[in-house]
């Protein structure tokens, strides 16, 4: 079986770690290395909002500090996936027994191709399994590599989650061309307005649906400041119409009976 060594307790004192923030130590530690998420292989799929919840933080501060430990190298991130893994899982931890066929099956679960490599590289003995082995040759050949681990790509796969000041969250580059032109027509009160309201709706502040919302606050402070439409005004009779009306309607009953009539 797998045997779990003392790191996550003593993480704080490591020194690959000793110059980090606490927040991020408090990350790294309750949230993957002993983390109810983390399976038996090192690999944690992220339900961000969840996760910050039990750590007693904000979801955006999350995101931010596991992209921090990414570019320590302490974690590897795919945002595609959600999947996380703990680069240095395998240094501190023994598999024996049914641990490994465990390992092998947990490997088989993951969906990201860089997390699949990452773990390969990092277990051996997990990698030369037959099975394994042909799924990583065919299916997810790709190593992890600079860019995995935090800087930009446009690649779909490895893509990074970056929150800008104004609020707005980009994963690719043209996210970021889209950002800055959102940030140079709008004002920044309105900006951070759209991104509270998307992330009420439990959705990433993306450029596209940051803008939307914008649009649509807009066409609804077109409607109420819209000037109401005025009644169409109602035919009026003045007095002496209505006097004359009255005579002729007189008249004509005053007038004699014609002959004949009964």
């Amino acid at each position: 079986m797998r045997e779990k060594s003392v790191v996550p307790t003593s993480l704080p004192d490591w020194p690959r770690v000793t110059a980090l923030l606490p927040e991020q130590k408090l990350i790294l530690g309750l949230g993957f290395w002993a983390g109810r998420y983390t399976n038996s292989i090192g690999v944690a799929v992220v339900p961000v909002r969840p996760l910050a919840a039990s750590l007693g933080l904000d979801p955006a501060a999350l995101q931010q500090g596991i992209k921090t430990l990414c570019q320590e190298q302490l974690l590897l991130a795919d945002w595609e996936t959600s999947e996380v893994f703990v680069c240095d899982w395998f240094r501190f931890h023994v598999f024996k027994g049914l641990g490994v066929e465990i390992a092998k099956k947990e490997y088989l679960k993951i969906s990201s191709r860089i997390i699949a490599a990452a773990v390969a590289k990092a277990s051996p003995w997990l990698a030369s399994d037959p099975i394994v082995r042909a799924i990583v040759s065919n299916q997810r050949s790709s190593p992890p590599t600079a860019t995995a681990r935090g800087t930009a790509s446009s690649s779909p796969a490895t893509r990074i989650r970056t929150r800008r000041d104004s609020g707005i969250v980009t994963f690719f580059q043209t996210d970021e061309v889209r950002a800055s032109a959102i940030e140079q027509k709008h004002s920044a009160e309105t900006i951070q307005t759209a991104v509270s309201a998307v992330e009420a709706r439990d959705k990433e502040p993306v450029p596209g649906l940051v803008e939307k919302s914008i649009e649509a606050r807009a066409r609804a402070t077109e409607r109420r400041n819209a000037p109401a439409k005025s009644p169409a005004p109602s035919p009026t009779v003045s007095r002496d119409e209505c006097e004359k009306g009255l005579m002729r309607a007189w008249a004509a009953l005053s007038k004699p009976a014609k002959e004949g009539s009964t």
